[in-house]
């Protein structure tokens, strides 16, 4: 019997960032077998109780708040798989939770009181997170088809052949209905979690809209990680992920019209942009390098023997 088991990875975000990469990084000397899953276990909460009566001890990792914007085009089919339900059942049967905040943290503590924030890092300066040679005249913007909501108010910024978005994939309706919004930017291929993080290759900047509700202030800052790994300045809106932590490196904008002051500004003067971007590359090699999140769980899963 393998001491650690580990479910929830695989080719999404929040698998590799919070389950493959960071445990295929961590040694502990684990003294009882635990179980570590990202979200829910999808054999549901009796598993967790069979596995903690074979003296398991069980750790919940959870990336995301569990109730979906109604805007969010899987909110419906979230609702009625009973997802959300799914997902407090076994936040609630772990020993520990693990999450990116402090503002989802809150939440779990209503449901489970052994709550440890173990943030979003990166390995920087190894493998795809590595700097990059900056450009001069496109933005780029890496998200999801989950984002459509975020680009929509902002349209009139992101409708610009000077951005790029990461990412796309013409066979999902979403992402049509992003290129609706803006059919002027330009789109790149969506690549794989090992290896996408070249599409920040060649910016001068990178963009993370999101709109201000209960699920995004729950989201973690990992596009001002991949911004500051690559040594580009990042422009965020004006909401919790961004606003919490910045330094002062990352520029925050809420209507579209600031958005577009901003993206000027920053074509206007590379000297800046550079100077942001060296800052925010410091600033997160400094506060969210993956070793130092992986000494939180490291010390978790060590505290079970």
């Amino acid at each position: 019997m393998s001491l650690l088991e580990l479910y929830g990875g695989g080719p999404t975000s929040c698998g590799y960032h919070r389950i493959d990469l960071p445990f295929s990084r961590l040694k502990a000397n684990l003294g009882v077998p635990v179980l570590v899953f990202n979200r829910y276990m999808q054999q549901g909460v009796g598993a967790l109780i069979a596995k903690r009566r074979q003296g398991f001890k069980i750790v919940a990792d959870l990336d995301d708040f569990w109730d979906l914007p109604p805007e969010h085009y899987l909110a419906g089919a979230w609702e009625a798989s009973g997802t959300p339900a799914k997902i407090r059942a076994c936040l609630a049967a772990a020993d520990v939770v693990l999450v990116t905040n402090a503002t989802l943290a809150d939440h779990v503590r209503a449901l489970n009181p052994n709550v440890v924030i173990a943030p979003n890092a990166l390995p920087f300066d190894e493998g795809q997170f590595t700097r990059a040679t900056p450009g001069s005249e496109t933005f780029v913007y890496a998200g999801g088809p989950s984002h459509v909501p975020d680009v929509t108010p902002l349209a009139e910024a992101f409708n610009d052949p000077r951005v790029i978005f990461a990412g796309d994939n013409p066979s999902q309706p979403e992402w049509l209905k992003m290129r609706q919004h803006a059919p002027r930017a330009q789109y790149a291929a969506s690549r794989p979690v090992s290896a996408y993080m070249p599409a920040y290759d060649g910016h001068i900047a990178a963009l993370a809209p999101l709109v201000d509700n209960p699920f995004n202030r729950c989201k973690s800052n990992l596009k001002m990680l991949e911004a500051g790994a690559k040594g580009l300045p990042l422009i965020a809106s004006w909401v919790a992920p961004y606003t919490s932590d910045t330094a002062g490196c990352v520029l925050l904008a809420d209507t579209a019209s600031e958005w577009k002051r901003c993206m000027d500004r920053l074509r206007a003067s590379p000297a800046e942009a550079a100077e942001r971007g060296e800052a925010l590359a410091a600033h997160v090699r400094k506060h969210y390098q993956l070793r130092d999140a992986n000494e939180i769980r490291r010390q978790v899963l060590e505290s079970f023997a």
